[in-house]
């Protein structure tokens, strides 16, 4: 089995083994951030986040977009 790059997101880190990152998925509900995991981290809506300063990036965008009527809630 071939082990999938991860790169991140925001600022195209690649994870590592030891990495600790975050998937957020967004969706009608909201933004959600969820401990990594390969399932969560291989979904097709899936952003793969390296950490606390990505992290806030991801949540300011989304709730820009809220703030412009992006946003499908």
């Amino acid at each position: 089995m071939i082990d999938q790059i991860f790169k991140c997101d925001v600022c195209g880190a690649v994870r590592g083994p030891s990495n600790h990152w975050l998937v957020v998925t967004e969706d009608s509900e909201g933004c959600w951030f969820l401990p990594w995991s390969e399932d969560e981290a291989t979904a097709s809506e899936a952003k793969h986040i390296c950490g606390a300063v990505c992290s806030h990036k991801v949540l300011d965008r989304y709730l820009e977009s809220l703030r412009n009527g992006e946003s499908n809630g």
